[in-house]
């Protein structure tokens, strides 16, 4: 071979070692099967979710608005990201069955050195030996030209990936509820605070009323320190609230992936932001849609499609194979022209071509084990869809119902809220005139503050269960 040759198998050995050593491995995707998938853990277009990057700044919006921790949390739970990972592992595994239809090319380069001495007793002239080195490069392509299982091995990754994907999908539904559970939590927990404070001002401000009956000697003494208790207990319960929302903030921040003492303001909530829930008729017509639109059951449908294929990927075993191999090389291997005689130089070319096709005969009966197994999974498979379609509709029929008892239970939570504020301040004028006694004015006062509470609680549940609907809908919606 001439130092031309040579020159050339060394450039193309050193190019194979660089590309095989390129970090990008989206520059070789030449199958170009990252093309769909995410660019974030937060983003899937069956969701209508796209999330770029999940670049944030460090320190949270002030006020805190739904959609940030939403995208927050999508972005930092560790389910999702691992979700996204399985997407971008089996989106390899189809490149990996894709390029089963291209040849395979390797490149050989072998110095070998052999130091071998022989003696001939009779007649020493025959004596031989020596150090003998030789060169071998080859270059070997080996190519499946045809193999009927090999394209139902590319349809079984292909609807993986897409099972990938839809799990994606549901994990992000699952955060999405939690978070939004947490969200609406620390929401209502703020706002008992401010109506906690709010109540203590007016304790505050009845125990001065009484207090002041009493240095003018119209009111018992016991009216103060009825009044002074209450204030004592609205003062517990404003730290008990100070308390609940600490509580509530730090698990939606650790939901947000921050520090669980991080700061968060939120936005005031406002009762009249929900629209009413779903009527009956619109809710079957949604549910209808899910049973095969929902990820759940997109995934184990994909799945059984996936199962199918094995079907035939394995069937696809008996029938023969069709291959091509090529090899082209130099040897340079030193050779003994006669006994005795010492080894000379010597060049060799090699070129051969092979086509073989490979047709199995038995292999134990294993390829009918193998079909029944692949047959036996379709069967699993469309058991497992089944169930998944039962359990998503199942699953947004107790949602809905959910969502209609929190609407009405908030409906008249804010009906009684309405009620005890109204009796409060009758209670307090009464009081404040000599009317009313202090018994009435700390009962309606106890009374206003359940309400609101209640109230508050309610907000919250139907929020939370409103956003719960929707995940079990298959969307992810704002607030």
């Amino acid at each position: 071979m001439n130092a031309s040759r040579l020159r050339r198998i060394a450039a193309a050995a050193l190019a194979a070692a660089f590309l095989s050593s390129v970090p990008d491995v989206r520059a070789l995707d030449v199958f170009g099967v990252d093309s769909d998938v995410s660019s974030s853990p937060a983003a899937n277009a069956m969701l209508g979710s796209q999330v770029p990057g999940c670049v944030f700044g460090a320190a949270p919006g002030s006020p805190l608005s739904f959609d940030e921790a939403i995208e927050r949390a999508l972005c930092a739970n560790p389910r999702t990201s691992e979700a996204w990972a399985n997407v971008k592992l089996q989106a390899a595994r189809v490149g990996i069955s894709k390029s089963a239809w291209l040849p395979t090319l390797s490149l050989t380069l072998e110095r070998d050195g052999n130091d071998v001495d022989t003696s001939v007793r009779s007649n020493p002239q025959l004596d031989s030996g020596g150090l003998r080195l030789s060169n071998t490069q080859q270059l070997v392509l080996n190519w499946v030209l045809i193999d009927p299982g090999r394209g139902f091995d590319i349809d079984s990754s292909e609807h993986l990936l897409e099972a990938s994907r839809a799990s994606h999908a549901e994990v992000m539904l699952s955060v999405f509820a939690d978070a939004s559970h947490d969200y609406f939590a620390a929401q209502s927990a703020e706002a008992m605070l401010k109506a906690a404070i709010e109540l203590r001002d007016t304790t505050q401000s009845s125990f001065q009323a009484a207090k002041a009956r009493v240095d003018h000697g119209v009111a018992p003494i016991s009216d103060a320190l009825q009044a002074q208790t209450a204030l004592a207990e609205a003062e517990l319960s404003v730290a008990r609230a100070q308390g609940d929302l600490r509580t509530a903030t730090g698990s939606l921040d650790w939901r947000m992936g921050l520090r669980p003492d991080t700061a968060l303001t939120l936005p005031a909530t406002r009762d009249d932001a929900l629209a009413t829930p779903p009527a009956a008729d619109a809710i079957e017509v949604l549910i209808d849609r899910i049973r095969n639109e929902h990820p759940h059951a997109v995934q184990a449908a994909r799945q059984l499609d996936a199962a199918l294929a094995r079907v035939s990927q394995a069937r696809a075993e008996l029938l023969p194979k069709l291959s091509l191999s090529m090899r082209a090389g130099h040897d340079s291997t030193p050779v003994t022209p006669y006994t005795g005689s010492p080894p000379v130089d010597a060049q060799s070319r090699i070129r051969s071509a092979s086509l073989a096709i490979s047709v199995p005969l038995f292999d134990g009966f294993g390829s009918n084990y193998r079909i029944d197994q692949a047959e036996r999974t379709v069967e699993a498979s469309r058991a497992q869809l089944d169930e998944a379609r039962q359990q998503v509709a199942n699953d947004a029929w107790a949602a809905w119902q959910a969502v209609q008892t929190a609407y009405a239970t908030f409906t008249q939570a804010r009906t009684l809220q309405a009620t005890a504020a109204a009796s409060f301040t009758a209670a307090n004028e009464r009081y404040r005139t000599g009317v009313g006694s202090i018994a009435d004015l700390l009962g309606a006062q106890a009374a206003l503050i359940s309400a609101n509470n209640r109230k508050l609680q309610a907000l919250g549940d139907w929020r939370s269960a409103n956003a719960s609907l929707w995940s079990r809908l298959g969307q992810i919606r704002g607030a």
